[in-house]
C-alpha cells in the first residue's frame, strides 16, 4: 500500500466517526465501518512503515479526529439544526369543566377495564371501576382525575 493510500482510509475512517456522531447518531453502522477503516490505516503504517511511522499515524489521526469533531460540534453549533419551538402541548388529559361525577353515558367499547364511553354525544377514554363492562351498558362517571375518567356500570 502506498502512503497516500493508508492516509485515504484513515481520513475515510475519521469522516464516517463524525457522520456516526453529527448525522447518523446511533446506526452504529457509520461507526463501526469508521473505527475498522481507522485502525486498518494505523495498522497499515506500522505494517509498511515500521514503529515510528505507526506512532506519528495514531498520533496525527488521534488529533485530527478530536481536532474535527470538536470543529464540527461548534459549526453544527451555530446552525439551526436542531428544535427551535418549545413543545407545549398536553396529553391524557380530561375535560374537567365539561364533565362532572354522577354523569351517564354508554359504553362505546368494551372497558377491559380500559375502553372508550359516550357521554353527551363525546367519545371518551375511559377507566372502568369495577373490571369489565360490556359494550351498550350504561355507566356513571364515579371520579375524574386530571389523567382518567373513572366509570361504573349503573
Amino acid at each position: 500500500m502506498t502512503f497516500l493510500q493508508i492516509i485515504l482510509i484513515i481520513l475515510v475512517g475519521i469522516i464516517l466517526l463524525l457522520v456516526e456522531l453529527f448525522i447518523f447518531t446511533g446506526s452504529t453502522i457509520a461507526g463501526v465501518a469508521g473505527t475498522i477503516l481507522w485502525v486498518v490505516g494505523v495498522v497499515a503504517f506500522y505494517y509498511y512503515y515500521g514503529t515510528v511511522m505507526g506512532h506519528w499515524a495514531l498520533g496525527i489521526s488521534l488529533l485530527l479526529g478530536i481536532g474535527l469533531a470538536v470543529a464540527t460540534g461548534r459549526w453544527l453549533g451555530k446552525r439551526d439544526v436542531g428544535l427551535t419551538k418549545t413543545l407545549d402541548g398536553k396529553m391524557n388529559t380530561t375535560p374537567q369543566d365539561e364533565l362532572e361525577t354522577g354523569m351517564q353515558g354508554v359504553a362505546f367499547s368494551d372497558l377491559k377495564p380500559y375502553g372508550k364511553v359516550t357521554i353527551s354525544g363525546k367519545i371518551y377514554d375511559v377507566h372502568s371501576e369495577g373490571g369489565y363492562i360490556s359494550k351498550g351498558t350504561q355507566v356513571s362517571i364515579s371520579n375524574i382525575t386530571p389523567q382518567e375518567i373513572v366509570v361504573k356500570s349503573v
